[in-house]
């Protein structure tokens, strides 16, 4: 599975997801786009509008529910 995380400094949702992922022991890739406007412009391009934005294997995330997450992640084993 793919995990992308788009955060961004002073973001306390984003702090959030981080701790969550890594608690989960998925390999991911952190994106910051704090000073970075080509991530920032990547972000946008991908639907994202805010941070945290979170790309799970294609599907999108504006927000981090957790019940959510987890719903998809438990139905991505399956498959």
């Amino acid at each position: 599975m793919k995990i992308t995380l788009y955060v961004s400094d002073h973001c306390e949702s984003c702090e959030q997801v981080l701790h969550y992922f890594k608690e989960k022991d998925f390999p991911y890739e952190v994106i910051n786009v704090t000073y970075d406007q080509l991530m920032f412009d990547r972000m946008l391009s991908e639907g994202g509008i805010a941070t945290p934005f979170i790309v799970l294997d294609g599907q999108v995330f504006h927000v981090f529910d957790r019940d959510k997450i987890e719903a998809f992640l438990n139905t991505s084993k399956d498959v």
